[in-house]
């Protein structure tokens, strides 16, 4: 499951700034969270080319140690893959981003 396409969610919490944030706690206007990772792959010597993102629930104080936790040990295994290409962050690339809706025909 993944948040609505095509409106910003508020950055909450970001890790592994590269040009952007790869590992994210993000808001939806609803206060639904979720967390997006796009973890360095050491065979490639890079960043991967999707996110993996999963629900983190409604409440903020349990969204945050569940993103400590994912941090700790890695994604849940029901996480959904999106191109990083799909995704779109604000000017400061630490205050919004955004699912474009192409990405869902993809």
């Amino acid at each position: 499951m993944l948040p609505a396409f095509d409106q910003w969610l508020r950055i909450v919490k970001y890790r592994d700034f590269w040009d952007f944030p790869h590992f994210l706690l993000v808001a939806d206007p609803q206060s639904n969270h979720w967390i997006m990772d796009a973890q360095f792959d050491e065979e490639r010597d890079d960043y991967a080319v999707d996110f993996l993102i999963t629900n983190a629930g409604s409440d903020p104080a349990a969204a945050a140690l569940l993103f400590e936790r994912i941090a700790a040990i890695g994604m849940t295994a029901d996480a959904v893959p999106l191109p990083v290409s799909s995704v779109r962050f604000d000017d400061t690339r630490r205050q919004c981003v955004r699912l474009l809706s192409s990405a869902a025909t993809s």
